[in-house]
């Protein structure tokens, strides 16, 4: 257990949010390193931003609950809903502001 904020976080969630962290980080680079079209703008804020609004999608989701023990159905569809939420998000702020814009190619890659 872990203390952040006055609140005990416990190591396995903290395990869970820098892997996922780690997993889009080296999904969008990967995608960067195989030429799609990731935008004009630099990279790193970009990964800043759609990092975030996964890992948000993720948590809202209750995917970093310790607590709950739930079936693999469950677990799938909560997964699949907390990227889809997350990646919406991502794209709706691409479009609004284009700094952020990854291309069709890259972000269903990175998605994926």
């Amino acid at each position: 257990m872990y203390r952040l904020f006055r609140h005990y976080v416990p190591g396995m969630v903290v395990a869970a949010v820098i892997g996922d962290v780690l997993v889009i980080v080296g999904a969008t680079v990967t995608a960067w390193h195989f030429g799609w079209w990731v935008g004009q703008s630099p990279l790193w804020p970009k990964v800043m931003s759609l990092t975030g609004m996964i890992v948000c999608g993720l948590y809202v989701s209750e995917l970093y609950d310790a607590r709950r023990i739930v079936a693999q159905r469950e677990l799938g569809a909560r997964l699949l809903l907390g990227l889809l939420g997350g990646g919406t998000l991502a794209a709706a702020l691409g479009f609004a502001l284009p700094v952020l814009r990854f291309g069709r190619l890259a972000f269903i890659e990175i998605l994926l």
